[in-house]
């Protein structure tokens, strides 16, 4: 965020007497990503339940800003949540439960974030 361009002049836009930075991602996903690097507990390795919204945009900021260890971990709870290792944890209580809550639609989101960041 450093390298991003500064505004000529004093006619930049300021809030609290301090410049603003406008960034063009949804609000939630700067959140989210903003939440992860300031607070460690917010977004844990897996196992760590997380909310797939918050995967997905921490996925594609991470990927944006180059923030590797949370694009890995990103990475890291979409594999685990998708692609599980036997057929035991496709059928564990955990995984059915989260099936159920994720309907296709967020198939598609995980789809296309994973082409926007170059994992599929």
């Amino acid at each position: 965020m450093v390298a991003f361009p500064q505004p000529d002049g004093g006619d930049a836009e300021r809030i609290d007497g301090s410049p603003a930075v406008s960034l063009h991602d949804s609000a939630a996903d700067v959140d989210a990503l903003l939440r992860a690097i300031f607070d460690s507990s917010y977004f844990m390795p897996h196992p760590e339940p997380v909310k797939l919204s918050v995967i997905l945009g921490i996925l594609r900021l991470s990927h944006k800003y180059d923030i590797q260890y949370l694009h890995r971990r990103a990475l890291n709870h979409l594999s685990a949540r998708y692609f599980a290792a036997s057929a035991e944890d496709y059928r564990s209580p955990a995984a059915e439960a989260r099936r159920k809550d994720e309907e296709a639609v967020s198939l598609l989101f995980v789809i296309q974030a994973a082409v926007e960041v170059g994992a599929l």
